[in-house]
């Protein structure tokens, strides 16, 4: 079909979200989007991919409004939802969406990281500081595993940022989409616990 086209656009997207190369990410990810919706196509995906380079850029409540026009909630919309919303200040839900993530078996290593750096920073904001860690720690192992370096480097640095612990891997890998979300986790920290940031 001609929805096909936006499958370049979508693998460019995808890679550029996860090198962590948000900017880059939001052009494609719209440009996919755009292409799928004239096509006719399912861009739920696109949409998706989309509203993880919106977080990447510090845009975590644009990246919820475009999340709740999605029908489907697959493990990849739980993940990054629980990343949106643990960005806005709303470690419940958060925490909410990352727990089904690791439930569901058919989740992706990638999916499981992400819910997992959104859970742990979540936790964090509630004041829970073990199970914090844990869920940071789950998300490391998951990452190493899978082989995936930026991964790893961004569960490390989310983890270092968020519990104020220091550095002890190298971040080389990570873009400045990542380190934003990692930032911009652990700013929330301190924030009034349980309550969304207004």
């Amino acid at each position: 079909s001609f929805g096909d086209l936006s499958f370049p656009m979508m693998a460019a997207a995808g890679t550029a979200v996860h090198l962590g190369l948000g900017e880059r990410a939001v052009s494609i990810s719209e440009q996919a989007l755009d292409r799928s919706m004239a096509m006719g196509a399912d861009g739920a995906e696109s949409g998706i991919t989309l509203a993880l380079a919106l977080c990447q850029v510090g845009r975590g409540d644009e990246a919820l409004v475009l999340l709740d026009g999605v029908a489907n909630e697959t493990p990849y919309l739980l993940s990054v939802r629980a990343l949106a919303r643990a960005m806005t200040g709303d470690p419940s839900a958060a925490i909410g969406d990352a727990d089904l993530v690791v439930a569901d078996a058919g989740a992706r290593y990638l999916d499981r990281v992400v819910a997992g750096v959104a859970g742990g920073a979540a936790a964090s904001q509630l004041g829970t500081r073990n199970d914090a860690a844990d869920r940071f720690e789950r998300a490391h192992l998951t990452a190493s595993v899978a082989g995936d370096v930026v991964a790893r480097e961004l569960s490390d640095l989310a983890r270092s940022l968020v519990l104020g612990e220091a550095p002890h891997h190298e971040v080389g890998h990570l873009g400045p989409g990542w380190k934003s979300v990692a930032e911009s986790l652990a700013a929330l920290v301190g924030e009034r616990p349980g309550e969304p940031v207004a």
